[in-house]
């Protein structure tokens, strides 16, 4: 039987380029097991599962650009951003100041 490759969660957050934080919010989404070893302080995630969070962050990121989500636009002062179904939905508005 082949051995369980692991990722430790600090290296899985910076290949996915997320925050800790977020790489535990898609394991309990997912529920996906978190895995310890004695002696070692750390926290591991199995690489098929690792594979699995980036394959979905991969789609979900070309879900978003094949609905029209594009770069940030200067507007008037506002930043926009251009979507399929809005030409433009307004996000922050600049600080105003008398």
């Amino acid at each position: 039987m082949p051995e369980e490759r692991y990722i430790s969660m600090e290296e899985a957050a910076k290949q996915l380029k997320v925050t800790r934080t977020a790489l535990y919010y898609y394991i309990r989404i997912l529920k996906l097991e978190k895995k310890k070893f004695e002696l070692d302080k750390r926290v591991y995630l199995k690489m098929p599962d690792f594979e699995r969070i980036k394959k979905l962050r991969e789609e979900a990121a070309r879900r978003t650009t094949e609905e029209g989500v594009t770069q940030p636009l200067l507007c008037d002062g506002e930043i926009r951003h251009k979507t399929k179904h809005l030409v433009a939905e307004v996000v922050s508005r600049p600080l105003v100041t008398a």
